[in-house]
């Protein structure tokens, strides 16, 4: 992907990186879309900033997701690791 481009194509997912959700410490909340349409919020962490006791926290989150279903929190699809 060129620096010039605002769609980024990650997994099964493209991410509108012009439109940022969110920001924080280690990175940031993107929209983004499925490859079969499915509406979806993409986390992207830069694994350049990570301390070992925030990827502890960030593995302990990911634990967590995936095992809630509840109306009031975002449903966690797809985990990966890239870099």
């Amino acid at each position: 992907m060129s620096k010039a481009s605002s769609i980024e194509e990650i997994s099964n997912y493209r991410i509108r990186k012009s439109q940022p959700l969110g920001q924080g410490a280690c990175g940031a909340v993107y929209y983004g879309q499925s490859k079969d349409g499915m509406k979806v919020a993409v986390k992207i962490i830069d694994i350049n900033k990570l301390t070992d006791h925030i990827e502890k926290q960030i593995k302990s989150e990911i634990t967590t997701l995936k095992s809630i279903s509840s109306p009031f929190i975002v449903k966690m699809h797809d985990c990966f690791r890239s870099g």
